[in-house]
């Protein structure tokens, strides 16, 4: 029976202790309603302390039943038992029901009671029920949800800085100090952001804030460079970018309580590009900053590629009928698109040539994506006279073009002429370019024969060197000569004479064209069978600067044997002869060769004592009334009297 008692105070120990534990976490799960702790509501005649002195152990009593008081019925004043329905603990309903307390003599009544019975529950409460009891009161705030919210209201944004070839670039006061290489389009750089976050509130996952990137100038340095997620020890985030707006939104990934200030940062990997005008190397980055001064940071990019800043070329050379030779000459300047200050562009050509025209300068403006002189574009145009020449400062490319004229008299067939360009400004180098151009000549003099020793055709080249001749000395002779007094003579024929004015192709050896002249308009001809003089001061030729012939001529005409065949007897060599008035000569010849008759012994046959003759005819000309003679004579010893005789030829190849 002991050990039974002991049990049931065991039992009776705990649910004391369930009870002291949930009835806090009861109260919580209502969530503020006013819940009051329950009281024991053992309607027992003894004591739970009775009880343990006891040596029986007693039942536990279940409250009783009773019917319910009619609304506005007072519970008698002797500590009967109540009328009303005893309620439920709050651990079987689970809601906001009454609290019940017992009275002094352990009659369940409700809180309804009259003051007097309030006051004495009141006395029966425990210091550890009333402690319990505080956190319950229905004022109590509970502690709000954190949802996803804008934090716009509550964030402030700065720019931190602009990483420049590792440099940190945070206004224009560190641009201007920056030292590092000019930017061009394309280059990397990292836009950095503080936002301050001052929260008003509680802020959940999904919560948003948004900001602007340039408009210009910044762009992704790859696709989705600019979605960057981050987890510091003060929050997570990450951000998403629209490439039309150029918003970029960031959005909470955990949540930050209210009054939690911290901080949120952004490196964004960029390069330079999207901008508005890419003709301009100097532009201005504005970055935008929400509730803050707007930051401009004025850049002064390079183009891209590459260039000279001095280069120089000659082009084909141009000749005229006169014979004057004209150089053209191109000058590159600034390919590179550097800004130019105080730049000047002078030339010097050598002694040999000369300026000659107006000067074409070309200006281009360079932008950001270079300048290709295969592609330059539409140029500015202006028209100098001399050098040297003034350049306009800024980021201008040059093209100048001009021509130079041979004034110098060519010694030799091959020529070099060579000129100095030199380009000077305040912030670039002193830098020179040279220029060549080699010019091919034909000959002073020249002097061929085509044809054969019957009929010759006789060219002159004269002054396809190209020299300004005095109009006085530009004369010709020509004389026909032979090596002996019985050599045939070559007779001039003056119905093929032609004299030609010559326009030289480039190489200074062919024609380009050619003019046939008028004999006393153009020249004057002294005529002779075997010779002739032809005087070139001619209005028409005398075309130097000082009244000199320039020109290049030709000279064609034929002459004539006037023996009808070339024999042993008329056989030589005739040789023509061309002098120039100002000192020179050429010769060609032709040789008089007889072959048109040949005569040659062949065996001699003892024993019929007949020789064989061949003679043979070569037809150089058309043969008209052809004879041939032939003699024969012996020569016999005293006393004999042999003759050679004509005998009937018998072979069959004849």
């Amino acid at each position: 029976m002991k050990n039974l008692k002991k049990l049931n105070i065991a039992i009776i120990l705990l649910l004391l202790v369930f009870q002291t534990v949930l009835s806090p976490i009861s109260v919580f799960a209502a969530e503020g309603n006013d819940i009051r702790p329950i009281e024991n509501t053992n309607t027992g005649s003894g004591t739970s302390e009775e009880s343990e002195l006891t040596n029986e152990a007693e039942p536990v009593e279940q409250p009783t039943e009773t019917p319910a008081v009619p609304e506005g019925d007072a519970s008698t004043d002797n500590g009967a038992e109540s009328t009303e329905p005893s309620q439920p603990s709050n651990e079987e309903v689970g809601n906001d029901s009454e609290r019940v307390v017992p009275d002094e003599e352990g009659a369940t009544e409700t809180g309804e009671d009259t003051d007097t019975e309030t006051d004495e529950t009141d006395e029966a409460v425990t210091p550890e029920e009333e402690q319990l009891e505080e956190p319950m009161q229905a004022d109590t705030p509970m502690p709000l949800a954190f949802t996803p919210e804008s934090m716009q209201a509550d964030i402030s944004m700065s720019f931190k800085n602009l990483i420049l070839n590792g440099t940190p670039i945070r206004d224009a006061t560190d641009l201007a100090n920056y030292s590092g290489p000019k930017p061009r389009k394309g280059d990397q750089v990292t836009l950095n952001y503080s936002f301050a976050v001052d929260p008003t509130k509680n802020y959940g996952v999904g919560s948003t804030f948004t900001f602007q990137l340039p408009a210009n100038m910044i762009e992704e340095f790859t696709s989705g460079s600019f979605n960057v997620a981050r987890t510091t020890e003060y929050a997570s985030y990450h951000s998403t970018y629209d490439s039309a707006t150029k918003t970029v939104t960031v959005f909470l990934d955990s949540d930050i309580e209210e009054a939690q200030a911290g901080n949120i940062t952004f490196d964004f990997v960029a390069k330079f590009g999207n901008f508005a005008d890419e003709e301009e190397l100097e532009q201005t980055l504005i970055i935008p900053i929400e509730g803050g001064t707007t930051v401009n940071l004025p850049f002064e990019f390079a183009p891209l590629g590459n260039g000279d800043l001095l280069k120089k070329s000659a082009a084909a050379i141009k000749r005229d009928a006169n014979g004057e030779v004209t150089i053209p000459w191109t000058v590159w300047v600034n390919t590179g698109g550097e800004k130019l200050n105080g730049a000047s562009l002078n030339d010097v050509p050598d002694i040999k040539h000369a300026l000659t025209g107006d000067i074409t300068v070309e200006r281009y403006k360079v932008g950001l994506n270079g300048f290709n002189p295969n592609s330059p574009g539409t140029p500015e145009t202006i028209l100098e006279t001399a050098f040297p020449i003034n350049l306009t400062d800024g980021n201008y490319a040059y093209k100048v073009t001009y021509n130079t004229v041979v004034t110098a008299d060519p010694t030799d067939s091959s020529m070099t002429y060579k000129n100095t360009a030199t380009l000077i400004g305040t912030n670039i180098p002193t830098t020179t370019a040279d220029g060549t151009q080699t010019v091919q000549y034909g000959p002073s003099l020249d002097k061929a024969r085509t044809g054969d020793k019957y009929r010759s055709e006789w060219t002159i080249k004269y002054n396809w060197l190209g020299q300004k001749i005095p109009a006085a000395q530009a004369i010709l002779t020509d004389t026909l000569t032979t090596s002996s007094d019985t050599t045939g003579k070559h007779k001039i024929d003056y119905t093929s004479f032609k004299v030609y004015r010559v326009t030289l192709s480039n190489d200074g050896q062919t024609e380009q064209s050619a003019t046939l002249l008028t004999k006393g308009k153009d020249y004057t001809l002294t005529e002779d069978d075997y010779d002739f003089k032809i005087d070139f001061d001619s209005p028409s030729n005398t075309t130097g600067p000082n009244g000199e012939v320039t020109s290049a001529f030709k000279i064609v005409y034929n002459t004539e044997l006037e023996d009808e065949f070339v024999t042993d007897a008329n056989q030589g060599t005739v040789t023509n002869t061309v002098t120039r008035g100002d000192g020179g000569s050429d010769i060609a010849t032709v040789d008089l060769t007889p072959e048109i008759f040949n005569k040659s012994r062949g065996k001699i046959d003892y024993g019929t004592k007949t020789i064989d003759w061949t003679l043979t005819i070569k037809a150089e000309k058309n043969l008209d009334n052809l004879v041939i003679e032939d003699d024969f004579t012996t020569t016999n010893k005293p006393g004999d009297t042999l003759k050679h005789t004509l005998t009937q030829w018998s072979d069959s190849t004849f």
